[in-house]
């Protein structure tokens, strides 16, 4: 049998899953199994925390939604400033060149609410949640 692959969940999704925002039920139906890269943790902690969500109340809410947090290493730190140097134009951030490498390490299908990824060109199924 095939191997389904791997999800990576970018901040927004997990953000929108956490806060139910529109298109949360998307983000859900790829099940509660995905990755999400140590760089986007961040990022998910600060926004939600900016949302009025007490820190200690983050962890808790997000763990349960994720399989695995995936430490940013030196492999994916060259594979994101490559994609950063392909994507210049396009405005991407740190955090979604980190989530980008990921998914393409992992060989995965990425999640995101950022309509403008749809305009990569990179070797990576992007799928938005609205």
């Amino acid at each position: 049998m095939a191997r389904l692959p791997e999800t990576v969940f970018d901040a927004s999704a997990l953000i929108c899953l956490v806060r139910k925002e529109r298109g949360w039920e998307k983000v859900a139906s790829f099940g509660l199994n995905g990755l999400v890269s140590s760089v986007n943790l961040v990022e998910v902690a600060y926004r939600l925390r900016k949302h009025g969500m007490p820190l200690d109340a983050v962890d808790p809410a997000v763990r349960p939604l994720v399989g695995r947090i995936v430490p940013f290493d030196d492999q994916q730190a060259y594979l994101s400033a490559a994609i950063h140097g392909q994507t210049r134009d396009n405005g991407l951030s740190l955090a979604d060149c980190a989530c980008l490498a990921l998914g393409l390490a992992e060989k995965a299908v990425v999640v995101t609410a950022d309509r403008d990824w749809k305009k990569l060109k990179l070797d990576v199924k992007i799928v938005q949640i609205r």
